[in-house]
């Protein structure tokens, strides 16, 4: 009898210290406006406040795409500042719905890594309402169509459209005789620059940034900013699709249709997560991490570069060392 008390307590006290760890970490789903019109936009943010200790690790936004007929447009990126001993965390998403009726939004699970350990809190749920263009009904009744009186043409009635038109001619002559024949021949002749292979620009932007010395300096965040800009530019430019504006999860959401191999993305996934942590989580990683980070994306340019364009790069080097010779 005693002992089953005395494991009673205990669980109930170590249930007690459980709750009171998820008491650490807050979460809330927020809506601008709880009723919109259909095709209108609200914004939907998601705050979180977690301690110190604690680093964000993943958002669950994709938790709305359950919802029929509610499509999310963009998202911005995570804000972060830390107050009072703990980290806040803010992230906005743009919503809309082209059919009229209530939505309910499910909880956002957010995941974070606290003590070596991954934790997930929920946020509230929320409603929202699409409501349809209200239309008046029309009080007046419709009058029968009358002719229009017509008043007969006579020539002073077009005097002034004549007069514009010659002036327009006139002028036209003008700048046509002095005008253009004097800005081309002051104007000196132009060639176009030949356009740049995106692995061209990608590996000289690579090489920069290595001589950059941020890396020397422990000017880590910089470095990753400049790192992942240049690697969502390569993918921008070489596969023709809009990542320079696209979060972490709408890139790797865009990665098996540019035809990489799975292992691709899980490589570029753990790249991206761990470069968010860097920059919007104040998070710490090793010398070596860096560098192999600006590999990963060294690695990248050189295996899907276009063999097309290397291919004619060779062809004509060895063409200019045959005649050099």
């Amino acid at each position: 009898m005693r002992a089953g008390i005395v494991r009673f307590l205990l669980a109930a006290v170590a249930g007690l210290g459980h709750a009171a760890a998820l008491g650490q970490y807050q979460a809330e789903a927020l809506l601008d406006s709880t009723s919109i019109l259909i095709g209108d936009q609200v914004q939907f943010r998601v705050k979180m406040t977690l301690p110190a200790s604690a680093r964000l690790l993943k958002i669950g936004v994709d938790t709305l795409k359950q919802v029929p007929g509610l499509e999310r447009l963009k998202a911005s990126p995570i804000d972060s500042f830390l107050s009072n001993n703990a980290v806040h965390y803010e992230q906005s998403f743009v919503l809309t719905a082209f059919d009229s009726g209530y939505y309910r939004l499910p909880p956002i699970p957010v995941e974070l890594l606290d003590k070596g350990q991954v934790r997930q809190v929920l946020t509230n749920d929320l409603a929202l309402r699409v409501r349809t263009i209200p239309v008046q009904p029309d009080s007046t009744q419709l009058q029968p169509i009358k002719d229009i009186i017509r008043e007969p043409l006579k020539v002073r009635d077009f005097w002034q459209l004549g007069a514009g038109v010659a002036v327009l001619f006139l002028l036209y002559w003008i700048w046509y005789r002095f005008l253009r024949k004097n800005r081309s021949s002051a104007q000196p002749e132009t060639t176009l620059a030949p356009s740049r292979a995106p692995e061209e620009v990608a590996l000289e932007k690579l090489e920069e940034l290595k001589a950059s010395g941020l890396l020397e300096r422990g000017e880590f965040k910089a470095y990753q900013s400049e790192l992942t800009y240049l690697f969502k530019e390569y993918l921008s430019n070489r596969f023709e699709c809009n990542a320079l504006e696209a979060t972490t999860d709408e890139i790797l959401d865009l990665l098996p249709g540019l035809g990489l191999s799975y292992d691709w993305s899980e490589v570029l996934s753990a790249l991206l997560r761990k470069a968010d942590l860097v920059k919007f989580a104040k998070a710490t990683l090793s010398y070596g991490d860096h560098e192999q980070a600006w590999e990963t994306v060294y690695r990248l340019v050189m295996e899907t570069r276009n063999k097309e364009e290397v291919a004619e790069e060779a062809d004509l080097k060895e063409m200019e060392t045959n005649d050099s010779e």
